[in-house]
């Protein structure tokens, strides 16, 4: 099992560790009830360096990932973050991935908890391109900061004020840097952290004091997933595989449907083009718990309408919720509909992504 680059800092501060997709992260550090409620009313910070990370070096890259992402890389600039989704030749996605322009190559940071998925992808295409990729997951520290409180704290690292419209925030101290990106996918306030170089533990002592200032604190990999699910983020593995599409999964902030071709693009522009899009993620909030086994039927008048990917229990509201692939004409908010698990079925209402458009 692998160990986060920050596991001496979890150890520090008494994390409960959880055994998880090849990986050791914390689990939690008080209880779920008390770090929700905390980032609901100040701050949290949580750890997601397990993300699997790639450096792309080389002349060619910037061309080479144009032609096989969906996002325009023109926007890219120097020191410029943006999203941009892999996908096969039949518009199903393989990734979907954060890219930071650095001086010495372009920085993917995947949604899946390792990078071998999306390099062995990547790698079919390098042909003749000057393109060289390398495992970078534990060169790069990536964090998320959320809550309210959340703007105070980049202000206090910064120096500064913060605008809300500052996407992205460098900071800068004797070649080691932190970018805080501004993330609005989630119900308050956010930013992925970025951090790199040989004194990085400094930076996040640094940031830690700054939010336990503002009365935040460390959250675990439990309180992140429910905050992930009730804002109806989909993940690698569960709701981002060869399984669905961009507009599926609601990604298209992360689609260019103006530049030139890329792979899978056919497909994905048709689907815009003639609304033949077949069905959307869904956040669910279940009138009940849910046997642990995943995917569950979600079911309407006897029929299968969709399925459940995702599921985590928020005990500081006292509610289960999911998140799901739901058909199309059944994707709307507020919509009640029984969830079904084998032989066990509980009752849910739907309701849109905060960052989803009405469908």
């Amino acid at each position: 099992m692998n160990k986060l680059p920050l596991n001496t800092f979890h150890e520090f501060h008494k994390a409960q560790y959880l055994a998880y997709r090849g990986w050791i992260v914390p689990q939690n550090y008080k209880p779920v009830e008390d770090e929700l409620h905390m980032v609901r009313e100040k701050a949290g910070l949580f750890d997601m360096s397990f993300y699997g990370k790639l450096m792309l070096k080389g002349r060619d890259t910037i061309d080479f990932l144009q032609r096989i992402s969906t996002n325009d890389l023109n926007q890219l600039e120097a020191r410029g973050s943006l999203p941009t989704v892999f996908c096969n030749e039949i518009g199903r996605l393989i990734d979907y991935a954060r890219l930071n322009h650095f001086d010495e190559g372009i920085l993917a940071v995947s949604s899946y908890y390792e990078s071998r998925r999306l390099k062995d992808w990547i790698e079919r295409f390098i042909i003749m391109e000057d393109v060289r990729i390398f495992d970078a997951t534990n060169e790069f520290l990536w964090l998320l900061l959320i809550g309210p409180e959340s703007p105070k704290i980049v202000e206090k690292m910064k120096g500064e004020p913060v605008r809300s419209d500052d996407d992205l925030i460098f900071i800068d101290q004797n070649d080691n840097v932190m970018a805080f990106i501004q993330n609005d996918r989630y119900k308050w306030s956010a930013y992925q952290v970025l951090i790199w170089g040989n004194k990085r533990e400094e930076l996040v002592n640094d940031l830690y004091d700054s939010l336990v200032e503002q009365g935040g604190g460390l959250i675990g990999l439990d309180a992140a997933e429910v905050l992930r699910i009730e804002a109806g983020i989909p993940e690698g593995q569960n709701e981002i595989n060869d399984k669905y599409n961009p507009h599926e999964a609601r990604l298209l902030h992360a689609v260019s449907f103006t530049k030139e071709s890329y792979t899978g693009q056919e497909i994905i522009a048709r689907l815009d083009t003639y609304d033949k899009v077949q069905k959307y993620t869904m956040v669910v909030e279940l009138q009940g718990t849910l046997c642990e086994a995943l995917p569950a039927e979600i079911m309407f008048d006897g029929a299968k309408i969709g399925e459940l990917t995702s599921c985590a229990y928020d005990p500081d509201l006292g509610k289960h919720f999911g998140l799901a692939y739901v058909k199309k004409r059944f994707a709307l908010a507020d919509f009640r509909i029984p969830v079904a698990c084998g032989e066990f079925g509980v009752h849910g209402v739907l309701h849109l992504p905060i960052s989803a458009d009405e469908t």
